[in-house]
């Protein structure tokens, strides 16, 4: 089916979506599934739809307006409290914040002339905001927002590669990526990493960070990751380089 064509059903569905999120009747975990279902219509749907997903997505962000149903969730880490759950929905916020980066970066990739510099500073203050949360999921998922943003704002990289999480350390390596290999000193931190987690991530992005850094600033990160201590590292990287040499 032509592109075209799906448009207009994909608009109608795009509308119950963001009416589905933002409806604080409903259960978080119902509203997160919602903003989930979003990321299917990015690549479909004009920028100037995206952009308007961005915006309507950051109010979320900020407010979720969580109802009185989803109070055993929301407040399910007080030890105090008898009911004690976690069914996904106190990720709505940051889930939204990330859908959202998404959205602005479809847009402004399909047309520079909606980018929107008070958007993306909102998005980078918000997702430095939830970096500091003691929640690990949504302090990843912000991470991965930012690393998304990295290429669009000024993200402080350096930030996610020294955070306590292993998870959101190696959103870094994504955010260096779509920065366009900057910091250029990044890559080689990560590699040192102390989580395996993070190493591998490192490996699996030998391809750009030999395009990036070029062979002489490569081949050294590359030999530390050949004696990585971990299996699942060095299969990583061997399996990258392979694939970049095949796809010559």
């Amino acid at each position: 089916m032509a592109a075209g064509a799906v448009q207009p059903l994909a608009a109608a569905v795009l509308g119950k979506l963001l009416d589905l999120a933002a409806d604080r009747y409903d259960m978080a975990v119902e509203r997160v599934d919602a903003v989930q279902a979003l990321d299917i219509l990015i690549p479909v749907l004009p920028g100037a739809a995206m952009l308007h997903v961005a915006r309507r997505l950051m109010v979320l962000a900020h407010d979720p307006q969580f109802g009185s149903q989803d109070d055993a969730e929301i407040h399910g880490r007080d030890p105090l409290r008898g009911i004690r759950m976690n069914l996904g929905g106190r990720s709505l916020a940051s889930r939204a914040l990330y859908t959202a980066v998404q959205a602005y970066r479809r847009a402004v990739t399909d047309d520079a002339a909606l980018a929107d510099a008070e958007l993306a500073m909102d998005m980078l203050l918000l997702g430095e905001t939830m970096l500091r949360s003691d929640d690990d999921a949504e302090a990843t998922t912000a991470a991965g927002g930012l690393a998304v943003l990295s290429g669009l704002a000024p993200v402080d990289l350096h930030r996610l590669a020294a955070h306590r999480l292993a998870s959101v350390r190696a959103a870094a390596i994504h955010g260096w990526a779509a920065a366009e290999g900057q910091p250029p000193g990044l890559p080689a931190q990560l590699a040192a990493d102390p989580g395996a987690l993070v190493r591998r991530r490192v490996a699996q992005f030998a391809g750009t960070i030999l395009t990036r850094l070029g062979p002489a600033a490569a081949e050294p990160i590359f030999e530390q990751l050949r004696a990585d201590r971990a299996w699942s590292v060095r299969y990583r990287l061997t399996r990258s380089l392979t694939q970049l040499a095949g796809g010559r």
